[in-house]
């Protein structure tokens, strides 16, 4: 499969959708397949379903997650996000699946994520449960309205890292999302500690200052 076969289909006039159907269950498909083999191999035995991402630079799918963070992520978010979480270009990326199994009712607790801006795409399978769930931002003492959202495969949320977010009981089958966090390391990271950007903190009491080194 070729980059420009993915971005022609992907791109394909369908407004309601960031992917076709077809090009998320061959990537579904490729990750059971890798889960497949963690069952026999050693070597990629921590890749069970449910149990671990599974991150794609690893398989040779990294031009994939480029092409997501060049011509999606980074251009959206110098409109959405630029001013209060990407404060500079982001330059850095992380693309893995991750795997809920329904038969153990796999979920995920409220949390953030260590990224300025997060891409969540669901690939399918066919499942029920798992809605994903946010809860407000991070730092912020007024907390935005709770919002809630059924994936359906080729659909995909971007969002700020520090919302926080939980994924539902997946009750019936099993659910691949496949996760882009995008970080601004020559941005925002270059002159902030994270821990404390993410939290807002307004005080210089933290351990990466001068006072601790």
């Amino acid at each position: 499969m070729s980059l420009h076969s993915v971005i022609s289909n992907a791109f394909n006039g369908n407004t309601s959708n960031l992917w076709t159907s077809q090009v998320c269950s061959d990537i579904a498909e490729f990750v059971k397949k890798i889960i497949e083999i963690g069952k026999e191999d050693e070597l990629t035995a921590e890749y069970r379903l449910g149990s671990r991402a599974i991150d794609l630079d690893r398989f040779g799918l990294d031009w994939l997650t480029n092409a997501l963070f060049n011509i999606i992520i980074r251009p959206l978010s110098k409109h959405l996000f630029r001013d209060i979480e990407a404060k500079g270009d982001l330059d850095w990326r992380q693309g893995y699946v991750a795997t809920y199994d329904g038969s153990k009712e796999e979920h995920l607790v409220s949390h953030t994520d260590d990224s300025e801006v997060t891409l969540n795409l669901c690939l399918g399978d066919k499942f029920s449960g798992g809605e994903l769930i946010f809860n407000g931002l991070r730092g912020e003492e007024q907390q935005h309205p709770h919002g809630r959202f059924s994936p359906r495969i080729g659909t995909a949320v971007l969002h700020a890292g520090r919302h926080l977010h939980a994924v539902n009981k997946v009750t019936a089958g099993n659910r691949f999302s496949l996760i882009i966090w995008s970080r601004s390391w020559n941005g925002v990271r270059a002159s902030t500690c994270p821990c404390c950007w993410l939290n807002r903190k307004k005080d210089n009491l933290c351990i990466c200052g001068k006072r601790w080194n």
